[in-house]
């Protein structure tokens, strides 16, 4: 995508966000890693705090690939998981510099469908960037800090079951003159021994904020060796040793009950039953009484 045709698309969008919402729309003034703008919610004027992301993409390239009534849109497996993590709602947009048509797609994990380079997203036609799409915008905000953790357990449930009974080493790059500081974590489980790497970049510099953020059904502490004198000077590497919390142990199991439902209840085997005299007198009593 040409740098021109890019601003186009930007400028396409800020216009309805501004003029058609009137909320406050801010691009991002240096690149950053897919995201181009925010956008913070306005009641009559005000800024209310309720804030958006969005990647826009322009150019009639996104609109070939169709199905049905949806516009097919890919991506890398490292771009979805970044968005996932934020903890403000992420929208993609496409803007077709051709037709003038705008559409959009909140991003979230059950939209994903798993394909052999990455990820694809359907966004239906019918998803104009319009006064009609105001409220779909409106209500995808939550800042209800329980209802972000229930969704961040959601998503990585697959991940956690990995760390039941191990303990592991989580190593982080902490990339001390950018903005998105910590990344590329890379967990190095024990008992058999697993690595596992995760291409994810999050904007913070501070071990004890992005594990609540990010990690957060993992408990961690500094490992005492903190030394990696191969890394170059703007690259430290911060390493914690981390376990399973018991709360998310208990979430697995439920989500274990939750998929496979009530168990049928077995019939009695009349031989091994031991009877209560005290409940047998009361059976008794009760069918005399009828």
């Amino acid at each position: 995508m040409s740098i021109l045709k890019g601003q186009s698309g930007v400028n396409a969008v800020e216009a309805i966000f501004l003029n058609t919402f009137g909320w406050v729309f801010r691009p991002q003034p240096v690149a950053d890693f897919g995201i181009d703008a925010e956008v913070e919610q306005a009641d009559f004027g005000h800024p209310n705090g309720k804030i958006l992301k969005l990647q826009i993409k322009s150019g009639a390239s996104y609109f070939r690939e169709k199905k049905g009534g949806n516009y097919i849109f890919r991506g890398e497996s490292r771009l979805l998981r970044y968005w996932l993590n934020h903890n403000v709602p992420v929208f993609v947009i496409l803007h077709n510099p051709e037709t003038g048509l705008i559409i959009w797609q909140k991003v979230d994990a059950n939209r994903r469908q798993e394909t052999k380079k990455g990820w694809a997203m359907d966004i239906p036609e019918a998803n104009t960037l319009d006064e009609s799409a105001k409220w779909n915008f409106e209500n995808s905000v939550t800042s209800d800090p329980e209802a972000i953790l229930r969704l961040i357990f959601s998503l990585d449930a697959k991940l956690m079951r990995n760390f039941i009974d191990r303990p592991a080493v989580l190593q982080w790059e902490d990339w001390v003159n950018k903005s998105l500081g910590m990344r590329n974590p890379m967990f190095i489980l024990e008992d058999p021994t697993e690595i596992i790497e995760i291409d994810i970049m999050y904007p913070s510099h501070d071990p004890d904020d992005i594990m609540r953020r990010v990690f957060p059904w993992l408990t961690w502490e500094l490992a005492d060796e903190q030394e990696d004198s191969a890394a170059p000077e703007e690259v430290q590497s911060v390493t914690l040793d981390v376990q399973l919390r018991q709360e998310a142990l208990e979430f697995l199991r439920l989500e274990k009950f939750f998929a496979e439902g009530v168990p049928e209840r077995p019939e009695p085997d009349e031989s091994e039953i031991e009877y209560d005299p005290d409940y047998e007198e009361w059976l008794h009593n009760s069918s005399d009484q009828e």
